[in-house]
């Protein structure tokens, strides 16, 4: 199991219907519709050396509340080479800071309860799991 730890935004909406993003950035702008966590201490390319086979994994983002998302999706198995980000997407575009493709979930089909508690800058605690 992979952690990676972040935290809100009061800027964030996530309301993009395909793409979910997570980034070491210290902040967002509304107009990041699909970014649902910031201040990341991990991006993309931090994550090669545990994940090298193409596998099912399961992404769960939590917040102190108790509150979860639960997503599941494909890696590929590419190089992730992103040092700012890393993006979840229900499409089967790749590129360097797409983690998972054909995903469950987008940003835009998280709970708006537990969006608002991003919003309030909520620590989020995510999961990277195996299902292989």
């Amino acid at each position: 199991m992979i952690r990676i730890r972040a935290r809100g935004h009061e800027n964030i909406r996530a309301t993009h219907r395909t793409t979910l993003e997570i980034t070491k950035d210290e902040a967002c702008t509304p107009r990041g519709d699909c970014i649902v966590a910031v201040s990341s201490d991990r991006s993309a390319r931090d994550l090669n050396d545990e994940l090298r086979e193409p596998q099912w994994l399961r992404v769960v983002l939590r917040v102190p509340s108790g509150k979860k998302e639960i997503i599941e999706g494909f890696y590929p198995g590419h190089e992730l080479t992103d040092e700012r980000s890393i993006v979840l997407r229900k499409s089967d575009f790749i590129c360097g800071r797409t983690l998972m493709i054909r995903c469950s979930k987008s940003a835009g089909d998280l709970s708006r309860d537990f969006v608002k508690e991003l919003q309030k800058g909520a620590e989020v605690e995510i999961e990277i799991i195996s299902l292989s």
